[in-house]
Formats: structure tokens, sequence, C-alpha cells
């Protein structure tokens, strides 16, 4: 690692950095400071402060994915966005009082296709470094991609190495996924759409999203729904597989607008039963899930969370950790990841992504670093 970043506290390498994550949900931009612990091969964190800032609705509709933005567009997208980050984060860090050794960003989804070894974070790097002034780490996904694999996920590494008290971890953000062991082996895939379907149900009652759950749990299943969901091909190909909004305009939107005509609750009702089910039936493709950690946003849904724990029947046990790990896992993972890079040791798992092997991705941005 390099002696520039490491501060030498006995025999233990300390190190802070700030995690940035912005999801498909397009809740806003999470960043988590966080301390990170390494003492020999044992990694300890603790995240000192966190906030989440939130996304106006200009930059909503800047972030929505539109297959018509021109290549010139599109990167000055990129670099504004890198700009945007770069200031929130300064600004992050003087409230805060801060310093950051390292910036580890994963950026903004906009292209996901690895089947055809297509990928795009847009936040450019360098422009959060020539703000910031500060090292930083980004495009996690690209060099994985390259190798054959899916580029994702990305988290299942910080789940192996700072929460193996778990069997399983499972975010729930604009999509579900879910990480356990196979024969010792870290395997990871995503599970269905979550947030995304469900906060888009909620936009056509002028909510943002449905609080806890409670507009789905007014509702009525639609038997022909959950059927027609479970037809989709994704829920029965085994892993490695991910999602993109690629395959959820072209598979999932056109099968939910043609049962438009059916109650709001009803839509969500069913989906998130169909929801608890698909994580439910995941469980099987590990060796042990007795104990589950969950996050990301989707944990605040009591619904889900009550239909999920009543479908295992006590056959595993569903854990929902303090607030700011449900808030604040993805950012800080990252950050976790941008340390791995800095040290050179693998961060992306070919056994998770497909790829021909395992990785230090990411690029690094700083004039101190060779």
């Amino acid at each position: 690692m390099s002696n520039l970043l490491i501060k030498k506290m006995g025999n233990s390498e300390k190190l802070a950095g700030i995690g940035l994550m912005s999801g498909t949900s397009l809740d806003g931009l999470d960043i988590a400071y966080c301390e990170f612990e390494v003492s020999e091969e044992h990694y300890g964190f603790k995240i000192i402060c966190a906030e989440t800032i939130n996304y106006s609705e200009e930059w909503k509709n800047k972030l929505t994915f539109n297959s018509e933005i021109s290549a010139y567009e599109l990167k000055k997208l990129d670099l504004e966005f890198g700009s945007w980050i770069g200031i929130r984060v300064n600004d992050f860090i003087k409230a805060n009082q801060l310093k950051p050794d390292f910036i580890a960003s994963h950026g903004h989804t906009w292209f996901h296709e690895p089947e055809n070894r297509i990928n795009m974070q847009i936040g450019d790097g360098y422009e959060i470094f020539r703000i910031t002034e500060i090292p930083v780490i980004n495009d996690f996904r690209s060099l994985d991609i390259r190798l054959g694999g899916q580029g994702a996920p990305l988290v299942p590494i910080g789940d192996e190495m700072l929460f193996p008290a778990y069997d399983c971890c499972v975010n729930l953000g604009g999509f579900a996924n879910i990480s356990g062991k196979v024969a010792d082996r870290r395997i990871s895939f995503d599970v269905m759409p979550f947030n995304l379907l469900l906060n888009y149900w909620s936009r056509k009652l002028g909510l943002a999203f449905d609080a806890y759950g409670k507009i789905a749990s007014s509702g009525k299943l639609i038997a022909s729904l959950k059927s027609d969901l479970e037809k989709l091909k994704y829920f029965s190909d085994p892993p490695p597989k991910s999602l993109g909004v690629e395959w959820l305009n072209k598979e999932v939107f056109p099968l939910i607008e043609s049962y438009e005509d059916q109650p709001v609750s009803d839509l969500m009702n069913t989906y998130t039963l169909f929801s608890a089910e698909q994580l439910l039936q995941s469980f099987d493709v590990f060796d042990k899930c007795q104990t589950v950690l969950l996050t990301g946003g989707g944990a605040y849904n009591r619904y889900f969370v009550e239909q999920l724990k009543l479908m295992t029947g006590g056959s595993a046990k569903i854990i929902l950790p303090e607030p700011e790990i449900i808030d604040f896992k993805e950012a800080m993972v990252f950050a976790f990841l941008g340390l791995l890079r800095l040290d050179n040791k693998i961060n992306c798992l070919n056994q998770v992504t497909g790829a021909s092997k395992s990785v230090s991705g990411g690029m690094i941005y700083d004039h101190y670093i060779h």
C-alpha cells in the first residue's frame, strides 16, 4: 500500500476514506466517511458520519437513462456530474471537519450490458479529484466486464470480509441483490428489480415512495400478473447474472403496462409478494441462509419484511441492523473497494461475476500514485 496513504498505528494500519453511491432508484448521492483498520489480514470498519444528498428534480431528470442522448451530451453530463459530486464532497468534508485519505465513487450507472461488454458509470473521476484534490478511485466494473464478467455485483467482497457473521447479505435498492457461500466460495447475483418498480407505481399516486409498504399492504393479489412475472426468463436463469435498466425497459415495463387498468395498490401488493417469493427462492442457491442481513432503502418496507418472514416459516432469521448500516452499507463498501484497490488487492470476485479471473478493479486519479 502507498506509504503516502498509510497511517501506522502500532501493529495495525488505519485509513480514512469517503465512499460514494448513486443508485438506480435516484434517491440521492450517499456519502459515507469511514475508518478502516487492517491487522493481520483482518479488516475492521466504522462509519464515522454519513449523509444522503437528495437529487433535485433537474438532476433526477438528467440521471434518468435516455437512449436518445448523443455521445457529446453524455460526455458533457459525465463531466458535469463529476463536478457536482466533487463540490458536494467538499461541502461534506468542510461541514464535518474531515480529513479523508481517499474517495471511492461508484458513479451512476448509465449503461450496463455485460453481454455486449458495454458499461458506463457517469461521474468523471478526474473531475472529482480535480475539485477535491483528494485521491479518487472509480470505474470499478470495466476491467471485470472486459474479462467476460458481469461487472456486478461488486459489494460481495465487502460482505465476505466485513460481515462474516451473516450467512447471506441482501441489499434492497433499485434492484435487490444477495450474496452468500456455496462450497466456501462467495457468490452473488441480482434477484429482481425492487424499489425501481415500487417507486414507479408510487409516483402514479403522486408519492416518491410507498412509506413502510402501506399502499401495497392495502392491495390484493393479481394472480395473472404474478404468474406472468414468474415466466420471465431471468428469474429461472442460474447465476452469475445481473440486471440493468435496459432489461427492465425491454422485458418488464411492457408486461406491467398491460395491467394499467388495475388498481395501483393491487399492482404493488402483487409485486411485493412476488419479490418476497423470489428472494426466498434465492436462499436455496446457498449452502446456508439461516441468518440474513437486510440493508438498503427497501429494508424499511415493513410489509415486504413481514411477508418475507412469514414465508420463511422461521427457517431464516431476518436481521435489520442499525440505520447507518441499512442506509450507508453500500457507500461504505465502495470506500472499502477503494482501499483494496489502493493496496492492489482483489476487490472483484470472478466466482460472483463470471469473469475469467478475480481482479483489483478501478481507475485511480492521483498524481502522487503511479
